[in-house]
């Protein structure tokens, strides 16, 4: 709340920074704490200007360094002699000047407040939208605002407040690099889980036992063999079962894995994909699909535990760094949507430099795995599979039937080999793409189809060659 000069008609803030005619969004700069949004309680917060409870709007008129009056109007705050409102009539309600942010300690005030460019890692809760939580050096939530019994009302990041600051110590580097906040328990959604990552250590807390509304005490799990964790997710059906990619691989936790000495387990023994990013997992077709971006793309392992086959999905990406990824499920029934436009669930893919890429219909997408199916003729067939000796990326298989040869290349690394030979299955006679390639399925066709889509990535913006 700020103080009334009634002598000089006007608002104290000390070390304000506004000019005159400013009526801007409220921030902070840390540097110097110099205010730059005030509105009232009664107001929706929202508008970012200068008002009263009936959102009026004002502009500033600056006295000096620490003093400000309010106009109406621009004209009148810009005028040769500013025509201002008065102050010091009593008036109704409480005005308040609120700062945003203002429950973070003075160290992440100073750190990530000023010019500095920095990325801290936030997310919104995956069981309620009205909650966020941020990672700087410590973990910070949005305040509780409700009053009297549940459901608890939160005002997302308009005032946050610290829930847990972990003790400096080797290994768990200076700021969180990676969050996670709200799961499910079979069906059941609970808001109150967190994770938070600060060099290899994972900082957990789940809700309170006896007490479900609020959140427990945190304690401290550790990846051993990593030295920075990139990204978190969290099983969708389960929150004790948690993903990480870090610089050296990709790591599984689970209810029972965490009642060991090494709670989270390595699972990408098989992947080839070097420096992983960002991880997402969801549950399609009756099983868990997990993704990995990195520097290779993005790559996809179904059910995943400990020396679990991975396979690159699909092709079309740029060569560049997948940075982030988002899967984003959407039910067409919640959608109006009278030009039929698409409403399939999607997956968001970000490259260091080279845009922003989506795959439309993804669940459609993502639980086709990627098999090789070689079906023979009712005679005798000769099968055979090896790398390409000009460029050993890729696989080739070879048929024979009869005297009709019949050779398929692809990347090696993007499909699993199921072989089915002398198959009853007369014409048939070649291997080739079908429809489902875009997962890397191949299949003897039926002569006469069309060929194979590729996969449908899209990007915003100039295209790349």
């Amino acid at each position: 709340t700020s103080n009334v000069g009634a002598t000089r008609n006007s608002l104290e803030i000390t070390a304000h920074g506004l000019m005159t005619g400013d009526t801007r969004p409220y921030s902070l700069n840390s540097t110097n704490g110099r205010v730059t949004r005030m509105y009232t309680v009664a107001g929706d917060g929202q508008a970012g200007n200068f008002s009263t409870g009936d959102e009026e709007q004002y502009f500033v008129v600056r006295v000096d360094a620490n003093h400000i009056r309010l106009a109406r109007t621009l004209a009148d705050a810009m005028a040769a002699v500013p025509v201002t409102v008065d102050l010091t009539g009593a008036g109704t309600g409480t005005v308040t000047l609120t700062r945003r942010l203002s429950g973070l300690d003075a160290a992440d005030f100073g750190i990530f407040g000023g010019d500095a460019f920095l990325t801290p890692p936030f997310v919104v809760n995956a069981v309620d939208n009205t909650r966020m939580l941020i990672g700087l050096t410590s973990l910070y939530a949005s305040k509780n605002i409700a009053a009297g019994p549940a459901p608890a009302l939160y005002d997302r990041l308009d005032t946050i407040e610290r829930i847990f600051k972990p003790v400096e110590t080797a290994g768990n580097g200076w700021s969180f690099s990676a969050v996670a906040y709200g799961g499910m328990k079979g069906v059941t959604p609970q808001a109150n889980v967190v994770y938070g990552a600060r060099g290899n250590q994972i900082f957990i807390a789940f809700p309170k036992a006896g007490d479900a509304t609020q959140l427990g005490d945190f304690h401290m799990e550790r990846i051993d063999s990593a030295v920075e964790i990139k990204d978190i997710v969290l099983d969708t059906a389960d929150y004790e079962t948690a993903f990480a990619v870090a610089e050296n691989g990709v790591y599984m936790r689970t209810a029972a894995s965490a009642a060991t000495a090494h709670p989270w387990v390595l699972i990408s023994q098989r992947m080839n994909n070097p420096r992983p990013q960002t991880v997402e997992f969801t549950h399609l077709g009756g099983q868990g699909v997990l993704l990995v971006g990195g520097a290779s793309g993005v790559w996809r392992a179904f059910d995943p535990v400990a020396g679990v086959a991975w396979t690159k999905l699909g092709s079309g990406l740029p060569n560049a760094l997948v940075s982030d990824m988002h899967f984003v499920p959407r039910d067409p029934v919640n959608y109006i949507d009278p030009r039929g436009l698409d409403r399939g669930d999607l997956l968001l893919v970000g490259t260091l430099g080279r845009g922003a890429w989506s795959v439309h219909d993804a669940d459609a997408f993502l639980k086709d795995a990627g098999v090789i199916h070689i079906d023979g003729t009712a005679a005798d067939n000769t099968v055979v599979i090896r790398r390409n000796h000009d460029n050993p990326s890729l696989l080739e298989i070879v048929v024979f039937i009869g005297k009709l040869r019949k050779v398929a290349p692809f990347p090696a690394q993007e499909r699993k080999r199921e072989v089915r030979g002398r198959a009853n299955q007369p014409g048939r006679r070649w291997i080739r793409q079908s429809s489902g390639c875009r997962s890397g399925r191949i299949a003897v066709a039926t002569p006469g189809r069309g060929p194979c889509p590729t996969l449908p990535h899209e990007r915003s913006g100039r295209k790349h060659p």
